[in-house]
């Protein structure tokens, strides 16, 4: 029903990250021969990574890894002086040109960013180096791939936990229906459709029993029907009748 299709969303939603996060870690091969524009789409149709080929931050900076920070800015300011938006004015410049040109210096200014925080550019290359089977576009999923499929993992347990403990409640519920059954409490016999509550105290004994939770006409009409498939012979019900399964007084 409606639960089972919102789970099956949220798996879809969530497992192809964490498949991916998986993979990088467990066989970073597979994922070594993708090129680039594979590797995007990849990571698009997985939520993953938008910027996934922002990541290597050498690259973006048009720098081969493990550069100086010295090098690391002065590649980010020739790369701001040519290419920062305020500076792409004038009617020399395509559209596209310059669309292209912003999203360089995009691209450089965010590598910047990251590696010229204290102690960052130096804690990247370490990652680069004792990951060297792990892209670098993909340094930044794994953890995150990691969380997603232990959060997933996480709710799915609960999900499960918490349907098995909707089914014993619910066997419960039922098993008590068969107690007021059988220890002649109060029924509404002119709803249900019977003269005696003889018929459906031998059904109780070994039939199932409806779920009675609102007490309504949906739930009379559930316990005709299991009592027609247990071949309990029905009259027609009583329209002047509440439409209750049990009654407050002794029927």
């Amino acid at each position: 029903g409606l639960h089972v299709a919102l789970v099956a969303a949220v798996v879809g939603a969530f497992a192809p990250l964490a498949a991916l996060g998986a993979a990088a870690i467990m066989a970073p091969e597979r994922l070594a021969d993708l090129t680039a524009e594979q590797l995007g789409w990849l990571c698009w149709a997985s939520n993953g990574c938008p910027s996934i080929d922002h990541r290597d931050l050498y690259a973006a900076l048009g720098l081969s890894r493990y550069s100086s920070p010295a090098d690391v800015r002065r590649a980010y300011r020739a790369i701001s002086l040519a290419n920062h938006p305020d500076k792409l004015v004038g009617p020399e410049l395509t559209e596209e040109e310059r669309e292209a040109r912003v999203e360089l210096f995009k691209r450089a200014a965010a590598a910047y960013e990251v590696l010229s925080k204290p102690g960052a550019q130096a804690e990247y290359d370490s990652q680069l180096k004792s990951n060297k089977g792990v892209r670098p576009e993909l340094l930044d999923l794994v953890p995150r791939g990691v969380a997603c499929g232990m959060l997933l993992l996480f709710w799915l347990v609960s999900t499960v936990t918490q349907w098995r403990e909707a089914g014993h409640q619910q066997k419960a519920r039922k098993e008590q229906f068969r107690k007021h059954v059988l220890s002649k409490g109060p029924l509404n016999l002119r709803a249900i459709g019977l003269k005696s509550r003889e018929p459906l105290e031998a059904y109780a004994r070994s039939g199932e029993m409806p779920l009675i939770v609102r007490n309504d006409r949906l739930e009379v009409a559930e316990l005709r029907r299991l009592l027609r498939e247990g071949g309990v012979a029905l009259e027609e019900p009583d329209p002047s009748a509440e439409q209750t399964v049990v009654r407050s007084t002794r029927g």
